[in-house]
């Protein structure tokens, strides 16, 4: 049913979304907000914020645990580290499941933790496609996004999740639909799996 209603609103959201720059409402349920947007460089760009009842650090641990991802995080076939420059910095290697007949997907990604003195933290990425070489799937080569931890409270963080992509040949309704079901399902499990962190 899901499924059904996120199909529904990208074709209803189709010519409106794709030409714009601003950002334009296109979830809100449960305390978490997603705005979408088409960027300057033609990227589709999906923006998703969400208060969460989990310590800062527990959030971030699951952020980390880059070898789970594959359980939570949304069509995460596979992601691996490719080279550890530090325990804030990072290369990784991501597969990307699509269904058939679509050809899976890969992405390089450099990832940087930064700490503001508010106490704020930020997990950037960026794409970096020549990195490795091409194998067979094919290579997403523009990403760039973050996430932004803000502690509000002993055991409250407001959580934001921003992601740009390239479409690498998808159809725009199809990118609109993956751009509400990542963030929707993302948001989720990642809010049930710091609850399940122990003290």
């Amino acid at each position: 049913m899901r499924f059904l209603l996120v199909l529904f609103i990208s074709f209803c959201s189709y010519f409106s979304c794709t030409a714009q720059t601003s950002w334009k409402k296109a979830y809100e349920k449960d305390g978490l907000l997603i705005h979408t947007r088409t960027s300057k460089d033609g990227l589709f760009e999906f923006k998703s914020d969400k208060t969460m009842s989990q310590a800062i650090e527990k959030i971030l641990s699951v952020i980390r645990d880059y070898k789970a991802y594959p359980e939570w995080s949304y069509k995460t076939k596979s992601l691996r580290i490719l080279e550890r420059i530090n325990p804030d910095t990072h290369y990784a290697y991501t597969v990307v499941d699509f269904p058939f007949p679509m050809k899976d997907r890969d992405l390089i990604t450099y990832s940087e933790t930064t700490y503001e003195a508010n106490g704020n933290l930020i997990i950037s990425l960026k794409s970096v496609p020549d990195k490795i070489a091409k194998t067979e799937y094919v290579r997403i080569n523009k990403v760039r996004g973050f996430w932004k931890l803000i502690p509000l409270s002993d055991n409250k963080t407001r959580v934001i999740y921003q992601l740009a992509s390239e479409s690498v040949g998808l159809p725009n309704w199809l990118v609109e639909m993956f751009a509400l079901e990542a963030p929707i399902q993302n948001m989720s499990e990642l809010g049930k799996r710091a609850a399940k962190v122990a003290d």
